[in-house]
């Protein structure tokens, strides 16, 4: 007789127990089906972020800031980069070859490599802005005068700057050239005066920081302005 009172026990016990249990899972903060306590993954990226140290790189005169897990990824561009820069450079020089002209372009040098590592994003950041300053302060500065005009840029840029005259001259001439050709064909007056290449001459390129460029440029502005008749 005291086995059927022993089923009833288990029977109500049986069907509480869900209520208790949602209970006690609200009551811990979890819910059914939820993994108790701090996320693993929350920690790791935690600890990764704590471990994570920075390095600031010159590369030649361009100065970056990254983390160390990212300086073999930047040196596989560097020389990514100085491979495509030789291989333009032996394309000119064999077509100037052919024509039986100078090579204007100068050969492309791999850019030096310095690096300084960090502990932290902040002292890499600090020491990244110092020595972009002293960068600016050293970097070397040309005053040119192109045509009648004189000009300030920085030294690295003057192959460039020279490079795009040609350019524009060489465009100027073939239309130039070309609209003569239609004004014949067209047996037509072609008064159009013929494009004149502007004279590109380096007065100064070893002028450091850009304060002591811009008094130089501002001297030479004045000398020539005195020379000028009346």
């Amino acid at each position: 007789m005291k086995k059927p009172a022993v089923f009833a026990t288990l029977a109500v016990l049986f069907l509480l127990s869900p209520p208790l249990l949602s209970m006690a899972q609200e009551k811990s903060g979890t819910k059914k089906g939820e993994p108790s306590g701090k996320s693993p993954k929350g920690d790791n990226e935690k600890a990764k972020a704590k471990e994570e140290s920075y390095s600031v790189v010159e590369v030649g005169e361009e100065v970056k800031l990254i983390k160390d897990s990212e300086y073999t990824d930047m040196m596989k561009k560097v020389d990514a980069k100085f491979e495509e820069e030789m291989k333009a450079y032996n394309e000119a020089k064999k077509q100037a070859t052919r024509a039986n002209r100078p090579l204007k372009k100068a050969k492309p040098v791999k850019p030096e490599v310095i690096r300084h590592r960090f502990k932290t994003e902040a002292e890499a950041t600090a020491a990244r802005d110092k020595l972009v300053e002293k960068k600016k302060a050293e970097e070397l500065y040309a005053v040119v005068e192109v045509g009648e005009e004189l000009k300030l840029m920085k030294k690295s840029e003057l192959e460039t700057f020279e490079k795009s005259l040609d350019t524009q001259y060489t465009r100027q001439l073939e239309a130039y050239n070309k609209a003569k050709k239609e004004a014949e064909k067209d047996r037509q007056k072609f008064t159009q005066t013929k494009p004149v290449k502007k004279k590109f001459k380096v007065i100064n390129n070893s002028l450091k920081g850009e304060k002591e460029a811009q008094a130089f440029l501002d001297k030479s502005l004045e000398e020539k302005r005195s020379k000028k008749p009346g």
